[in-house]
């Protein structure tokens, strides 16, 4: 509700809220993005836009439910820009990956983040948000357009790729 209220006064152009609703969500979007590209730099970049884009138009911001679900269908949408204008990992990135995370953790990450990869888009964006930003099913349904029960279709569906996809690399690495 609080959300609703601070979304009213920037429309009516009182700036307090800026601040306030991006402390809020920045942390959630960044992971989101994050998630999405596996870069920290680009993540922070697009996580600024999504705020710079979802300000600039906050007169057009019709309250269909929650603010943040709003926020992941605009860094959803950015995030898919950037992958169409790029669409694999640079050796920098890996090593940067390798920095920041171990090489065992990062050996698992490009494990699940190829598994990532592997799914249709819809079972890709549907994954992330449920396990990545913990989001509820319900929520899940209203930012990518489906029904729950569809919805739910789509996460099992992305579930098992994923499962299959890894245990055919555990295989091959043997």
């Amino acid at each position: 509700m609080e959300d609703k209220k601070w979304i009213q006064k920037l429309k009516k152009g009182d700036n307090e809220g800026i601040n306030l609703l991006f402390d809020k969500y920045y942390d959630k979007v960044y992971g989101y993005c994050y998630r999405h590209i596996n870069h920290r730099e680009t993540a922070q970049d697009l996580t600024q836009e999504v705020f710079l884009r979802v300000f600039r138009r906050i007169e057009d911001y019709r309250d269909y439910g929650k603010f943040e679900n709003y926020l992941y269908v605009v860094a959803g949408n950015l995030c898919k820009d950037h992958y169409k204008r790029r669409k694999m990992l640079t050796l920098e990135e890996i090593e940067q990956q390798v920095e920041e995370q171990g090489f065992i953790r990062t050996e698992q990450a490009i494990g699940v983040q190829q598994a990532l990869n592997q799914l249709p888009s819809l079972e890709r964006e549907i994954v992330y948000l449920r396990y990545y930003q913990e989001l509820k099913i319900k929520d899940i349904a209203k930012i990518v357009n489906l029904t729950i029960s569809t919805t739910k279709y789509h996460l099992k569906q992305g579930q098992k790729k994923m499962a299959d996809y890894l245990k055919e690399e555990k295989e091959d690495d043997i």
